[in-house]
């Protein structure tokens, strides 16, 4: 028999991905340093890299927050739910 159905919070996975993104982009930001100055992609990090990195700094906490508080919203409803009794054997019933 399966238990309770557990509601997944994809907030995690978005945080998670993310946090990756952001990763990412810094390994990039260290690697055009070493490389050529005049690749492209280079280029765009060197006049977008400030942007880039607010956004990915934003996008991880909002996620990361949301996914806190939906996993805490989430507790407080089951622990909400009917109270468990434990049954009395000498009880009929």
């Amino acid at each position: 028999m399966a238990g309770p159905v557990r509601f997944r919070n994809p907030f995690f996975q978005l945080a998670a991905f993310c946090s990756v993104l952001f990763i990412i982009t810094i390994l990039a930001l260290v690697a055009s340093v070493f490389g050529d100055a005049r690749a492209p992609l280079a280029q765009w990090l060197d006049r977008n890299f400030g942007r880039l990195l607010a956004a990915e700094v934003i996008a991880v906490l909002v996620t990361g927050f949301l996914a806190l508080l939906v996993d805490r919203r989430q507790t407080l409803r089951s622990q909400k739910g009917p109270a468990q009794v434990p049954h009395d054997p000498q009880h009929p019933g």
